[in-house]
């Protein structure tokens, strides 16, 4: 009878949205009084009764408690347990709604959450524990927006919003789409219409495509900021990942070098014997 009392109990503290986002709020991190006040919703001034309502509900069924160190408030083990179960259930609802996600194949296929995961796994670099709670956030949001016509991409776009608000830039770097803007495809589209030349087109959309994941994965983060500001500038970017050869010679080796011209830009660079004390 217990038991089930306490069911009921869970059952009843989940019936306010306001109570579902402070644990969900607290999943995340310990929160004080006015941060959780601010996640549900209320004013400090006017919504202190119905605050403290709720808080009594989550206290009442040991779902949530103030940590003896910090004061903060935290979820209890039962609380997590709650809080995936929701997940949980929260999944099972978006699958059951038929949420169909247009591949980069063009292939329609059902959400699944699985498949964020193992894309932040094997694509990023991510730990597994990390990479399933950064899935299931982005699931949530997907639920939140409603949004028509997923796509992959789309999908993609919203895990890397979520990693930048996250500090995770390191891993969205890893992850980003390279190609043009639509607009951009639609303006060398219209200046090729009068030249007729396919082939300039589609040199000229491989050339941006290809600065692009130079800039993006070959080039430290500080030189490409300094090459999007201005600062700096390199000729022939575009080619970088593919044909281009250097090697540092001194002065006095550079008769005996051999350059191997098959179809590969030779660039030399000259090292002054001099300034390797300053090294």
């Amino acid at each position: 009878m217990s038991d089930s009392f306490d069911e009921l109990k869970i059952f009843k503290s989940l019936a306010s949205p306001a109570r579902i986002n402070i644990l969900k709020a607290l999943e995340k991190q310990p929160l004080n009084y006015t941060e959780l006040m601010r996640v549900a919703g209320m004013d400090k001034k006017t919504g202190s009764g119905k605050f403290a309502h709720h808080l009594r509900m989550l206290f009442a069924t040991g779902l949530v408690r103030i940590n003896g160190e910090s004061k903060l408030y935290e979820l209890t083990p039962k609380g997590n347990q709650v809080v995936r179960m929701l997940k949980e259930m929260r999944s099972f609802v978006l699958e059951s709604k038929g949420m169909k996600v247009k591949r980069s194949n063009l292939v329609l296929e059902d959400f699944d959450r699985n498949k964020i995961s193992k894309v932040l796994i094997e694509e990023a670099g991510m730990p597994a524990k990390t990479a399933d709670k950064i899935a299931r956030a982005v699931e949530e949001r997907l639920e939140e927006l409603k949004i028509d016509g997923l796509t992959s991409s789309l999908i993609r776009e919203l895990v890397n919003v979520y990693l930048v608000e996250q500090g995770m830039t390191e891993y969205r770097n890893r992850l980003i789409r390279l190609g043009l803007p639509i607009a951009d495809l639609d303006k060398l589209l219209e200046e090729n219409s009068t030249k007729a030349s396919f082939s300039t087109l589609t040199s000229n959309v491989a050339s941006a495509v290809f600065k692009e994941y130079v800039l993006s994965k070959m080039l430290p983060q500080e030189i490409a900021a300094r090459y999007y500001s201005g600062q700096i500038d390199f000729e022939g970017l575009e080619t970088w990942a593919f044909s281009v050869y250097s090697r540092i010679y001194f002065e006095d080796e550079l008769k005996s070098a051999v350059r191997e011209m098959d179809a590969v830009e030779v660039e030399t660079v000259f090292k002054d014997p001099d300034l390797e004390d300053c090294n």
